[in-house]
């Protein structure tokens, strides 16, 4: 993700394709703060967890589960 003005739709297109349950993986590197940021903004509406570093080609690997409001 490389253009902030894009994750708000990027975002809303996952949670149009998920539903509770679903399980999205997601990978990248870390390079700029812009990176934290969607990382946050995501979880306003996905429950987001980092399940894997790899420390030879920084690659960082989420685990996004949308939350579902009862």
């Amino acid at each position: 993700v490389y253009i902030e003005e894009t994750f708000d739709d990027l975002i809303r297109t996952l949670d149009g394709l998920s539903s509770c349950g679903s399980k999205i993986y997601l990978s990248c590197k870390i390079r700029y703060e812009r990176d934290n940021a969607f990382i946050e903004k995501l979880s306003r509406t996905f429950t987001v967890h980092q399940v894997y570093y790899c420390d030879q080609k920084d690659i960082h690997i989420f685990l996004a589960k949308k939350k579902c409001f009862q």
